[in-house]
C-alpha cells in the first residue's frame, strides 16, 4: 500500500490542523534576524521521543523534518518552525510531531536567547529476528 492510497478520508481537515499549527508557532519574520544563532549549540540536557503517527505505521513512510527553533536563556525552546521536509509529501504526516517533541527538548542554559536547528529522522526499524 502506497501512502497515497493510504490517506485518511478526512485529509483535508488534518491538513488544516497541521497548517494552522505550524502557523501558530511560527517566529515573526521582524524579530527573527536580530536573535543571533547559537554557537556552538548547547548541551541538549532533555529530548522527547517523537511519536510516529500510528495510523501512518502501515504505510511505512520514511523522511526527515528540519526545524528551526529558539533558545531562551533558561534552555526551554521556543517559536518553533519546519523549514524542510523531505520528502515533501511527508509533511502532512510528520510535521507536527517533529514540532511537538522540539518543542519539549530541555538545553543548557544559555546567555541570551539564539536560534538552533535540528532535523528529525523519521524511520521504520524492522524487528531482528
Amino acid at each position: 500500500m502506497t501512502p497515497d492510497t493510504a490517506m485518511p478520508s478526512n485529509t483535508l481537515k488534518y491538513t488544516l490542523r497541521i497548517l494552522l499549527a505550524s502557523l501558530a508557532s511560527a517566529p515573526s519574520f521582524a524579530g527573527e534576524s536580530a536573535i543571533p544563532k547559537c554557537s556552538p549549540m548547547p548541551a541538549l540536557l532533555h529530548v522527547e521521543p517523537v511519536k510516529y503517527p500510528s495510523r501512518e505505521s502501515r504505510t511505512a513512510v520514511e523522511g526527515a523534518v528540519t526545524i528551526e527553533f529558539i533558545v531562551r536563556p533558561d534552555g526551554t525552546v521556543t517559536d518553533t518552525r519546519v523549514v524542510e521536509v523531505s520528502p515533501p509529501k511527508i509533511a502532512d504526516w510528520l510535521n507536527a510531531p517533529a514540532l511537538e517533541a522540539v518543542k519539549r527538548y530541555q538545553y543548557a542554559a544559555v546567555k541570551s536567547s539564539c536560534q538552533g536547528q535540528t532535523r528529525i529522522v523519521f524511520r521504520i526499524v524492522q524487528p531482528s529476528s
